[in-house]
C-alpha cells in the first residue's frame, strides 16, 4: 500500500520513489514492513543535484540481497 505522504511528493521524486518502492515489493514481499524518506526531498527542498534518502525496513532480508 502507498501511504498518503507519497502522493504529497513533488515532481519527478515521485515516480522515483514509487519504482524503487514497486522494487523493494517485488524483492522482499510480505518481509517489507516499510520505506520513509527523509532529508531534501521529504522536506521539498531539494535541488537540481538532491538525491533521495530513503530508510528501508524489513522483517528479514534474503541472503541474495545481504551477499550483493
Amino acid at each position: 500500500m502507498v501511504g498518503k505522504d507519497l502522493e504529497s511528493t513533488v515532481g519527478p521524486y515521485r515516480s522515483i520513489i514509487k519504482s524503487l518502492l514497486d522494487k523493494l515489493l517485488f524483492l522482499l514481499g510480505d518481509n517489507l514492513v516499510s520505506i520513509a524518506v527523509y532529508g531534501s526531498v521529504a522536506r521539498r527542498q531539494m535541488r537540481k543535484y538532491s538525491d533521495i534518502d530513503l530508510i528501508v525496513i524489513a522483517n528479514s532480508l534474503p541472503a541474495s540481497i545481504l551477499n550483493g
